[in-house]
């Protein structure tokens, strides 16, 4: 399992957004990583940065947000 970064491009209609996982820390059965979702407006060219804390439990593979790190504004 690739946890460092793997990205999954998405098109919508008026932007791209592009999701990935940063680093990862373990602790009491639980992996804890940082997802990042990038935006492309294609009208502007403007590309904003989403972050969220988030939690993958290993005893049954849910995974959840924790807490957003960073929303920019008109994200």
């Amino acid at each position: 399992m690739n946890l460092i970064k793997k990205y999954d491009l998405i098109e919508e209609d008026n932007y791209s957004s592009e999701k990935s996982l940063l680093g990862f820390c373990y602790a009491d059965n639980n992996i804890y990583f940082i997802l990042s979702d990038r935006r492309k407006y294609k009208d502007t060219n403007e590309v904003k940065d989403k972050l969220d804390l988030c939690k993958l439990d290993l005893s049954d593979n849910t995974v959840t947000t924790v807490d957003n790190i960073f929303t920019p504004e008109g994200y």
